[in-house]
């Protein structure tokens, strides 16, 4: 099954209202340049390493890069619990020791 595109809808700046709904399309194939897709802006290293379609996210870095893209369509699998308070412990500690 192959996943649909969507050109999106458009906006009134003033009011955000509607003005125009977007329309269903093909889904356009991603096409790297610098690392980024030229198409929907994701990160080259996201869309390569999709399984089945969803990126794999185990590591609070995986979540991390995973938000950075996610306004580019991806899809996220989350397949290990990522304790959030362990980390933030852990990343200021390291801060902490650098000054």
């Amino acid at each position: 099954m192959k996943k649909k595109g969507y050109t999106g809808d458009v906006y009134c700046t003033i009011c955000h209202k509607v003005i125009e709904e977007g329309k269903t399309i093909e889904k356009l194939e991603h096409s790297f340049k610098d690392g980024k897709c030229m198409e929907c802006g994701a990160d080259e290293e996201v869309v390569k390493s999709e399984k089945d379609g969803y990126y794999e996210i185990s590591t609070f870095d995986q979540l991390i890069t995973y938000l950075k893209n996610v306004e580019s369509g991806i899809s996220g699998k989350l397949i290990n619990d990522i304790e959030f308070r362990k980390i933030m412990m852990m990343k200021m500690t390291l801060l902490e020791e650098k000054h």
